[in-house]
């Protein structure tokens, strides 16, 4: 009842196996500057993206170019997500929970992607596609956000100040999946997640000016309405694709 309809969206990630779900060795928890709201926020708003890491998606396509020059091997194939022409979105799930969500141009180059054919089988194309072929952020609220698309992670936080947030991250992965699965999925999350990663370094360093910012006595309230016109009350088409009473 609380996790209200966000709970078909994690059905979606844990039904990409049939044999359960697995947390992966080596969990990480650091702490940041900054209040613990601005997780919650940073995790499922896509304003951000092509600004803050703008450093990582330049960084892949180069790599993933210079490999197909050089007949090399692209390891990561990061996921690209950054072509406005993409269908994307943002859904109230109720109870103050929120999804993000991109198409994937390249989503057979995720683990999830890699099976595609195999979700269809299961579960029909809509729900599959779903499922492989975009990029869904859930935010659980307050402090639990799902990653499943640059790659898995689920990432949990606490306030241990007004202005110190402490976080913990953990690879989540699908029991039984290939060794090519494993490899793909490891190697995109430390391509972009943790100390291994290029984005979470930015997104700290953005936390970090945001909450010296909000030491400014001069605005008592923080502007969230970009975007508020385009809003509309009801589930989009693809959402009636897979929840036709839910949303």
């Amino acid at each position: 009842e609380h996790l209200a309809g966000a709970a078909i969206f994690l059905d979606m990630f844990a039904d990409q196996s049939e044999h359960g779900l697995e947390v992966l060795p080596g969990q990480s928890v650091y702490t940041h500057h900054g209040n613990w709201k601005m997780q919650a926020e940073n995790g499922v708003d896509g304003y951000h993206v092509d600004v803050v890491h703008a450093s990582y998606f330049n960084l892949a396509g180069q790599r993933a170019r210079k490999a197909a020059q050089t007949s090399g091997k692209d390891e990561v194939k990061a996921i690209q997500v950054l072509n406005p022409q993409l269908a994307n979105g943002n859904y109230d799930l109720g109870n103050g929970h929120v999804l993000i969500w991109f198409d994937v141009a390249n989503y057979r180059d995720r683990a999830a992607g890699m099976q595609f054919e195999r979700l269809v089988e299961r579960f029909g194309e809509p729900r599959a596609r779903w499922m492989a072929a975009r990029l869904r952020q859930v935010l659980i609220y307050p402090n639990v956000i799902l990653f499943d698309g640059i790659s898995t992670q689920v990432r949990s936080w606490r306030p241990l100040s007004p202005d110190e947030t402490e976080v913990t991250v953990r690879c989540i992965a699908m029991k039984g999946e290939s060794p090519d699965q494993r490899r793909r999925r490891l190697r995109q999350y430390e391509d972009f997640y943790s100390a291994s990663g290029l984005a979470t370094p930015d997104d700290l360093t953005e936390f970090d000016a945001c909450q010296s910012g909000y030491y400014g006595r001069n605005a008592q309230w923080q502007d969230f309405d970009r975007g508020m016109k385009r809003g509309h009350v009801g589930a989009d088409e693809q959402a009636r694709a897979v929840v036709p009473a839910t949303l």
